[in-house]
């Protein structure tokens, strides 16, 4: 098993708390982290029908014999079983108990809603995404070339154990998401139409979210579009990175960037053939942007935050690609998808730095390369280097 960053955060918060709830897209790992963190509790799915038939029947007498068999209980997929929601409640508001009840899902719209609504300050949240740098460093699963990451993606199952052709494992993702979760999240009367909406959104990988544009391209209202990126946006498929508010005394964009949650999904969208090709590919540095970007909420979540990045650009193109807003300081990033680091590389923090006094040695250009290599001004990080770089920076 692969070591998951997040473990220690939540067996320490276990203890501490009625419930605690694993959210993040399928596959990421969820139930195998479950499972590592509490081997000997009791493990329900809620997508089989017995189990839900089981659980509709009586919710609260289900809680109490599994919870009298075992010293606790994992239900995945709990917001298929909704009925389980206010027997939990009554439960561990009655036997006044801490860490015996772990839910998971992939379904963030569904699941906060019954969760808003049942559990309130009974619950705490754990996201999980796709293997991070470092966790595939410790388990000596890394690639060593970025583009082969940048395709491969970070999902577990392809690295655990041998697999078929990469684009079989996604494929049938994506055909799950639609013919499930879709169908479940959304009424989308044509799952196809949707299917393009989806591949044209990995073509907008690190650009300004426009919904007029991406709506007419999709052939749909700019209503539809609204709803079909917040279907994407709540069911772990895409994020949207806010602008930062600062505003020195310039006119800002108010629209988000649009990012996948994993690149591996994403050059399945767009139909990218293998590794090699994305290294000759128009968006390789919109993807390895993307993967930058994803580490850093990576980090984040490991630790129970909320990841405080952001991008800036102002009305004349001027951009800083990654803001990090920490402790009342702000912390500029560039990601370049070159191996050389050059010093033109460093131009948008050289004017962040005459916008704003900003100490031009304390920002950071995040490259393709391996070396670190200290040219005049910014400091430049390897991408293998990202998880060390936070962890120094950020304390």
């Amino acid at each position: 098993m692969i070591h998951r960053d997040s473990m220690e955060l939540i067996q320490s918060i276990a203890p501490t708390m009625p419930v605690l709830c694993i959210l993040g897209p399928r596959q990421a790992g969820k139930t195998t982290l479950a499972r590592s963190c509490f081997p000997h509790y009791a493990q329900f799915l809620c997508d089989n029908e017995e189990t839900i038939a089981e659980i509709n029947a009586n919710p609260a007498a289900f809680l109490r014999t599994q919870l009298a068999l075992a010293p606790g209980i994992i239900i995945d997929e709990f917001q298929l079983c909704p009925r389980i929601l206010p027997a939990i409640k009554n439960y561990v508001d009655e036997a006044k108990s801490h860490g015996t009840i772990i839910l998971s899902g992939s379904q963030n719209y569904l699941m906060m809603a019954c969760i808003s609504e049942s559990l309130a300050g009974r619950v705490a949240l754990i996201d999980l995404l796709p293997l991070s740098i470092n966790e595939l460093k410790q388990a000596a699963l890394l690639p060593q070339n970025i583009d082969d990451l940048l395709f491969t993606g970070s999902y577990p199952r392809l690295y655990v154990k041998p697999i078929p052709a990469k684009t079989t494992v996604y494929e049938g993702y994506i055909r799950t998401y639609l013919e499930r979760d879709v169908r479940i999240l959304l009424n989308v009367p044509d799952l196809a139409q949707f299917h393009k909406f989806i591949q044209l959104c990995a073509g907008r990988i690190g650009q300004l979210l426009n919904l007029s544009s991406l709506a007419a391209d999709a052939g749909v209202s700019v209503k539809t579009a609204q709803q079909w990126i917040s279907l994407l946006e709540t069911s772990y498929v895409i994020h949207l990175l806010r602008p930062h508010h600062a505003n020195f005394n310039k006119q800002l964009t108010k629209n988000p960037k649009l990012y996948f949650h994993d690149t591996g999904l994403a050059t399945q969208l767009l139909n990218i053939a293998s590794a090699g090709t994305l290294s000759r590919h128009s968006l390789r540095g919109s993807l390895f942007e993307n993967f930058v970007i994803n580490e850093c909420i990576k980090w984040y979540y490991a630790k129970g935050q909320r990841p405080p990045i952001y991008f800036w650009r102002d009305a004349a193109g001027n951009e800083i690609d990654l803001i990090i807003d920490h402790a009342e300081k702000l912390i500029p990033v560039e990601i370049k998808s070159a191996d050389i680091a050059r010093n033109n590389m460093t131009d948008g923090l050289i004017f962040w730095h005459n916008l704003t006094g900003h100490p031009i040695t304390n920002s950071y250009v995040i490259y393709t390369g391996t070396a670190n290599n200290n040219l005049t001004g910014p400091q430049f990080v390897p991408w293998e280097n990202i998880p060390s770089f936070l962890s120094k920076l950020i304390v």
